[in-house]
């Protein structure tokens, strides 16, 4: 249910992230993002929880950038940014936040580098371009030219700089 109400809805796609139940014990009422942010950070506090990076990711993250997910069946998918980190309760599902996006499946073959950000130990949901250099940027802006069947990034200078040749 998670993976079809995040990734496989046509008209409005999202990543998001749980700790609905920051909504139970919030001293104030949830109304954006910062809220939420708040309200997690409170939770995990009073019960002894660590607070995991991607609600950073979240927190950080602006219109256009480019971030890796990976649903439950190990496929990757290349994500753009298309608004705002928003609060957005559902407990059944364990949604507390979401991030509009235009998603698009890439597969189970992705660079190392990629890979490996979900793999190691407290492993990644999510990875912002950020996380990556030179050559992962430029294979994931060119990932989703490709997979979006336009040039929303401008990759032509890259193909210059012949970077891609070695991926």
């Amino acid at each position: 249910q998670l993976i079809s109400f995040c990734l496989h809805n046509k008209t409005c796609q999202y990543v998001v992230i749980g700790w609905s139940c920051a909504y139970v014990g919030a001293t104030k009422p949830i109304n954006n993002f910062k809220d939420y942010y708040e309200a997690v950070k409170v939770w995990c506090k009073n019960n002894g929880k660590r607070l995991n990076p991607v609600i950073n990711k979240f927190h950080d993250i602006k219109v256009d950038d480019l971030f890796w997910t990976r649903d439950i069946d190990g496929i990757y998918w290349i994500c753009r940014v298309k608004g705002a980190a928003e609060a957005y309760l559902d407990y059944e599902l364990d949604i507390g936040a979401r991030v509009p996006v235009e998603a698009y499946k890439y597969g189970t073959e992705v660079p190392g580098q990629i890979k490996a950000t979900f793999t190691r130990s407290n492993g990644g949901t999510a990875e912002t371009l950020n996380d990556y250099r030179g050559p992962i940027i430029a294979f994931s802006q060119y990932a989703f030219n490709k997979l979006a069947g336009r040039d929303v990034y401008d990759v032509a200078k890259i193909k210059g700089d012949n970077i891609l040749n070695n991926l």
